[in-house]
């Protein structure tokens, strides 16, 4: 049955979800912050697990002065260096709201700035308006959640 299959599956990619953390925690920018930024760390501790986060990483990115890469600009590189993202707000725009902070106000800004989904206004006001998304699968391996971390 797919629940045997479900359980490893999901420790496994879990597993290199941990191997992508371990290893963005040991990079930092010269402002000293690390180079991409995980959205909405749950309370206990950012860990992956069959009861935490799980094999999906949200994040943004960081230049070395600690200001935001667009995620359209992220997403392009990734294409060329073969890394598998998704930029935006992932068809959920309340949760990706609360994730970035972003007032009533910031909405209202991003609109008569002309932000809409899937365009290209990444970021306004030195804030990104969604965030890039990677997920680790059965078929995932350590090279995946290094190539990652190397882009």
């Amino acid at each position: 049955p797919l629940c045997v299959l479900y359980t490893p599956i999901l420790a496994y990619s879990s597993y290199l979800e941990n191997v992508r953390y371990d290893n963005q925690v040991k990079c930092k920018t010269k402002s000293e912050r690390p180079p991409t930024q995980p959205q909405k760390v749950p309370v206990e501790g950012y860990r992956s697990g069959v009861t935490g986060q799980g094999p999906v990483v949200t994040f943004n990115v960081l230049r070395a002065d600690g200001s935001y890469i667009g995620y359209r600009q992220v997403e392009r590189v990734a294409e060329i260096a073969g890394v598998d993202l998704r930029g935006g707000c992932f068809c959920n725009p309340g949760a990706c709201a609360s994730a970035l902070e972003l007032t009533s106000k910031d909405l209202q800004s991003h609109r008569e700035a002309g932000h809409v989904c899937w365009d290209d206004h990444d970021i306004i006001d030195g804030r990104p308006t969604g965030a890039l998304r990677a997920s680790f699968g059965y078929m995932s391996t350590t090279k995946d959640a290094d190539a990652l971390i190397a882009m």
